[in-house]
């Protein structure tokens, strides 16, 4: 595995010790589209109403797999910061990339593995570990998007 070799200072899930596949390149832009991802996230149990920022992370049919939920379509997606129940309980959450792994040679099937900093509304703390899938999709504009997002992690 190798460190990650973009400016991280940007960035808000990944930092400078996250390892990335050694001998497949994951491109930047790959990199910029699942921190992205992890913003809008982490974003909403304060902002829920920015669920409506996933039509520009997802292609138009992508899927978004939670432990407890499933949103597909931009339709979905959309609305998945109102609808999903695991957000009520969260004050808030932010993801950290510690590890990604290709598992093709053009680093669009991926595993993600890292951890959760976590506040529930009665203020416990938590951290836990989470793994994902993502395959990534190139639109005809040639800008990457999310076809497909499953995330596991221990629950809270």
């Amino acid at each position: 595995m190798s460190t990650i070799d973009i400016d991280t200072t940007a960035l808000h899930a990944f930092n400078p010790s996250t390892r990335l596949p050694s001998g497949i390149t994951v491109p930047p832009s790959t990199i910029h589209l699942l921190d992205n991802f992890f913003r809008v996230v982490d974003s909403l149990p304060s902002e829920p109403t920015n669920s409506q920022k996933f039509t520009s992370i997802f292609t138009s049919d992508g899927t978004w797999k939670t432990p407890d939920a499933a949103f597909r379509g931009h339709d979905q997606l959309a609305q998945s910061g109102t609808s999903w129940e695991f957000l009520r309980m969260l004050k808030s959450f932010q993801h950290h990339v510690g590890k990604i792994y290709a598992l093709d040679a053009e680093g669009k099937d991926l595993m993600v593995w890292g951890n959760i900093l976590m506040q529930t509304v009665d203020g416990e703390k938590h951290d836990v570990v989470y793994s994902a899938k993502a395959d990534i999709e190139v639109d005809a504009r040639g800008e990457a998007r999310l076809a497909f997002f499953q995330g596991w992690s221990s629950r809270v």
